[in-house]
């Protein structure tokens, strides 16, 4: 899929079947993202973030649990919370469904997201 076609990827739902980690992950972005991050919203589409398609998942974590506040000069001048409720759990289920939902490249693997919760912890 072309950029483009990622960035506007955000309408209905797909069938995640029995994948109960990506169906999680659906639930939480629903509930903690969607709001800000559907199609025609003013953010940054999700397929244009170092932080989604990047080889590491540390900082989408450390996005999602801290937020972001934006600098003097930044186009996109609207602050995200952040969503430190969100059990670890929580965190890798929604790194896999936005993964999947907003690029190409797959999961990242289930160990360097371990590794990145870890980190997020000490």
């Amino acid at each position: 899929m072309k950029a483009e076609e990622l960035a506007s990827n955000q309408g209905e739902q797909p069938d995640f079947g029995a994948d109960a980690s990506l169906q999680s992950g659906a639930e939480i972005f629903d509930a903690k993202c969607a709001n800000c991050h559907k199609a025609g919203s003013e953010t940054v589409p999700l397929a244009l973030v170092t932080a989604v398609t990047g080889p590491e998942p540390e900082n989408f974590i450390r996005i999602v649990v801290n937020g972001v506040a934006p600098t003097e000069n930044a186009y996109f001048v609207r602050p995200m919370p952040g969503f430190p409720d969100v059990p670890a759990d929580g965190l890798a289920d929604l790194a896999a469904f936005v993964r999947s939902r907003f690029t190409n490249q797959g999961a990242w693997p289930a160990e360097a997201v371990a590794q990145a919760l870890d980190r997020r912890q000490h």
